[in-house]
């Protein structure tokens, strides 16, 4: 007898920096958890060069799934490169060691269309990184609280907001409290004390050192999955940058480029794909390991890409007039923190070239 699976949904990784807008650094594998799910709804998972895609039996009504917890995916940094070529967008509440990332489908935050497929977004459109970064906890932790409490009461909540788990302290006053959770399955939970700001965190055995984040897709919210498999993406934007090119004259008595401009403009059909044209600096003299340099900085950042060729080129002109030398682009591996003149810290790529 052969049993016939028809798909129950697909995640696909995107991300902009790379020239088929897949994330290759990304690979979507199920948690302990999930693959226990899977198994007993007879579910199988399958790995694609984008994501992953859940196949259920053809026979087996999916409203069987539809009041569990989540199905779980890690998702695994490959080659620990990501943030070099990813934009991180808001600015993350944990420290990088100690966090991961959580993507779900509990808020409907609408779908962006790739080649003509609409894609149900797992996070805040043009921000991947609003609120994503959250705090790891293992079943077992001690919680230190703000202030010291008397009297309080902790609830912990579900992504769906149920309560999950109560607890009344004692009379007495009380700066931390040891939380034990072993009942509860692995995912994203909200802490709540009385009327403090509520706490976020992923409850999970995992290390954050070996997992980047986390997907959970709950099934309840598919009521249209038999007529359509769902498709689901989180969609990274690449890292910008300010550029700076320090153009070394190798003949200052001849060479000279005072009156020199730089112009990074669009090719042609890539202005409506968000490429837009980027002023520079006028330049200003500096000695570069004894040589006479200019130097031009971009007046906003640009983005970064796998292959930047295809969305704009950066001339050096002299007063804008003819064709111009084409110049090298910004790398993400060379890209690094800076301070201006203003004492702010910036992402900056420098690139030096002689001529």
């Amino acid at each position: 007898m052969v049993t016939q699976y028809k798909p129950l949904f697909e995640i696909q990784c995107r991300h902009a920096y790379f020239g088929n807008g897949i994330c290759p650094a990304l690979q979507l594998i199920p948690t302990s958890e999930c693959k226990r799910l899977l198994r007993r709804y007879g579910c199988l998972f399958r790995k694609t060069g984008s994501g992953g895609t859940v196949f259920r039996e053809a026979q087996s009504p999916w409203q069987n799934l539809s009041e569990l917890a989540p199905l779980s995916f890690a998702l695994i940094d490959t080659n620990g490169q990501l943030e070099l070529c990813t934009e991180m967008g808001t600015s993350p509440t944990a420290a990088p060691d100690l966090s991961v990332h959580s993507f779900s489908n509990v808020t409907d935050y609408g779908t962006e269309a790739v080649d003509g497929r609409a894609f149900r977004l797992l996070h805040s459109p043009g921000d991947a990184f609003a609120s994503s970064a959250i705090p790891v906890r293992p079943s077992r932790f001690v919680y230190e609280f703000a202030k010291p409490l008397t009297s309080a009461t902790l609830q912990i909540f579900d992504m769906l907001g149920n309560e999950v788990w109560k607890l009344q302290t004692p009379g007495k006053e009380l700066a931390a409290l040891s939380v034990g959770l072993g009942d509860l399955g692995e995912g994203r939970y909200r802490l709540k004390i009385d009327k403090a700001d509520p706490y976020d965190f992923y409850l999970t055995g995992t290390a954050p050192a070996t997992v980047w984040g986390f997907v959970d897709i709950f099934l309840r919210s598919l009521a249209d999955i038999d007529a359509t498999p769902a498709s689901f993406a989180f969609s990274l934007a690449p890292r910008r940058s300010f550029w700076r090119y320090y153009i070394v004259s190798q003949a200052p008595a001849d060479r000279v480029y005072d009156d020199y401009q730089i112009a990074l403009t669009p090719l042609k059909g890539t202005k409506s794909n968000g490429t837009e044209a980027v002023a520079f600096s006028a330049p200003t003299r500096q000695r570069v390991r004894g040589q006479d340099a200019w130097v031009f900085e971009s007046a906003d950042l640009i983005p970064l890409y796998e292959y930047p060729a295809d969305h704009y080129e950066v001339t050096l002109k002299s007063n804008g007039k003819g064709s111009g030398i084409s110049l090298p682009y910004a790398k993400s591996q060379t890209t690094r923190l800076a301070k201006d003149a203003d004492g702010n810290v910036r992402y900056c790529s420098e690139m030096f070239v002689y001529l």
